[in-house]
């Protein structure tokens, strides 16, 4: 048994036009491209150079363009970029944020490399 509140009014987000969760975080795009993120802060997955626990929304920092949509997964987030290409932050220990290493994590975003891309 258990009891499930209603679902409550996230603060700060007025206009978001889509939203993703995994793990213990979630993100949110607004019509303007902007993303935002909130939540456990794990190896930096909330994007704003930092591992705090946000508990209402924050920019994520230098995404430099507007993102088309947004995604979650565990400890890690990614943003497609309306003009081309996507861009990843948080856990990269398998090779999530697609940098070409399976290492470390990233508190921004940084750039996924495709393959014979140079």
């Amino acid at each position: 048994w258990s009891f499930t509140p209603p679902p409550s009014r996230v603060l700060f987000l007025n206009d978001a036009t889509s939203i993703t969760a995994a793990g213990d975080h979630a993100c949110a795009m607004n019509q303007s491209g902007d993303v935002s993120c909130w939540g456990e802060n794990t190896e930096g997955c909330l994007g704003d150079r930092s591992i705090l626990r946000r508990r209402s929304p924050v920019d994520v920092l230098e995404l430099w363009q507007p993102a088309s949509a947004v995604a979650t997964g565990l400890n890690f987030s990614c943003a497609a970029i309306s003009s081309g290409g996507v861009r990843c932050w948080g856990s990269n220990s398998f090779g999530q944020l697609g940098d070409g290493r399976n290492t470390g994590e990233s508190y921004i975003p940084i750039e996924v490399l495709w393959p014979g891309i140079d």
